[in-house]
């Protein structure tokens, strides 16, 4: 379980005299977590949704909290209408790559990929 390990990471970093506090750390390794799909955008083609479905397999095993509030995040770009940021971005092509791996396609993918289409063409 990586979960597991992220108390003795906060304690370690804490005992290194470093002076940020626990909810630092978490929100950075939240951080780390939100940039994940764009390294996964990286990875080739063909692998791309394996790799997307299972990261995301292993927060919603670990850290399903986490994945309440991308859902969240998701929803509110989707009822916009437009994605805004480079992190909206990577998280809407994350979904979309969640969303590829599955066996049936999924009905709001369509939406997806038009959010993507028009962020990348400007609008």
């Amino acid at each position: 379980m990586v979960a597991a390990g992220v108390p003795a990471f906060v304690a370690e970093v804490g005992a290194q005299g470093a002076k940020q506090t626990s909810s630092q750390i978490v929100a950075g390794l939240e951080q780390g977590l939100r940039e994940m799909p764009a390294l996964i955008d990286d990875v080739d083609v063909q692998w791309r949704a394996a790799v997307s479905k299972a990261l995301h397999d292993a927060v919603a095993a670990e850290y399903p909290e986490f994945l309440q509030i991308e859902t969240a995040r998701l929803e509110k770009i989707v009822a916009r209408g437009k994605i805004r940021t480079k992190a909206e971005l990577y998280l809407v092509r994350h979904q979309i790559d969640v969303l590829e791996g599955e066996p049936e396609l999924p009905a709001g993918l369509g939406r997806l990929y038009a959010l993507v289409g028009a962020f990348e063409a400007g609008g």
